[in-house]
Parts: structure tokens; C-alpha cells; sequence
């Protein structure tokens, strides 16, 4: 029996939970989450995996933080997800050239008609925020 995958739908908290099981796992880091559990369309699922995969790469290699947070929650504008970490903060310029991980991000959240902030304070961490519009989900 074959499934059809664009009609697969995947939920918020199995997608984030996997994700950050991995990471822990792999690299003995300490995540925190908090997450609102959203049916996702494969589509949706598949990008935001995306999003968080990098996120959680960049606070590996290079933030330098024992720890981290993941928050992915309704909002008023329709959801939210942000990456917290506690390391060394970043210097927010163009690409080094063979890093592009964070221009894919801010791409896929482009093509998702969101937005996203990044805060960062030297050796206190950086937070990336993205807000994904309400009708992204549905």
C-alpha cells in the first residue's frame, strides 16, 4: 500500500522532539523545550525540520554553549519557534564563504512568508526567532 507523503501530516511536537532527542544524543548538549503540538502539512513539517536542524548545528558548532532552548508556540500572529542558546554570541554579516546554513534559513523562512529576528550579545548567547504567519499551518 503506498502512502501519499503530501497528505502525511506531522505534528509540531514529534518533529521538534525527534530533532532535539538527536542533538542531545549525539552531542551531549542540554536542550529545553516548550512546545505547542500543530498538525503540519509535509510540506511545513519538512521545512521547519530544516530550520531547526540548522539551528541546532550553529548553537553546536558554534556557540559554545553547554545549553540550549527550543520554543515552539501559537501566537497571536500564528506561531512562533526560537532557538535560544547561552554561548558566545555571533557576529550577524554576510556569509563566510562554504557557511551558508543560515542563509537557507533565512530563505525557507522567507518562502514560509515569516519573519525572523536574531538577538546576539557577546559571550551571552543569541536568540533567533521565527514568526510563521497563521495560514502557513492550515
Amino acid at each position: 500500500m503506498k502512502t501519499d507523503v503530501a497528505k502525511t501530516s506531522y505534528h509540531s511536537v514529534d518533529i521538534i522532539s525527534d530533532i532535539v532527542g538527536r542533538f542531545v544524543l549525539e552531542y551531549q548538549i542540554s536542550i529545553n523545550t516548550a512546545i505547542d503540538d500543530v498538525s503540519l502539512s509535509h510540506h511545513l513539517g519538512v521545512n521547519l525540520s530544516s530550520i531547526l536542524n540548522e539551528l541546532l548545528t550553529n548553537v553546536v558548532r558554534h556557540a559554545n554553549s553547554p545549553s540550549a532552548v527550543v520554543l515552539f508556540k501559537r501566537s497571536a500572529y500564528g506561531y512562533d519557534l526560537s532557538v535560544i542558546d547561552f554561548g558566545v554570541g555571533m557576529t550577524v554579516t554576510s556569509p563566510k564563504d562554504g557557511h551558508y546554513g543560515m542563509q537557507g534559513v533565512l530563505d525557507r523562512v522567507k518562502g514560509l512568508n515569516g519573519r525572523i529576528t536574531i538577538n546576539t550579545d557577546a559571550n551571552e548567547g543569541t536568540t533567533v526567532s521565527i514568526s510563521l504567519p497563521k495560514g502557513v499551518f492550515e
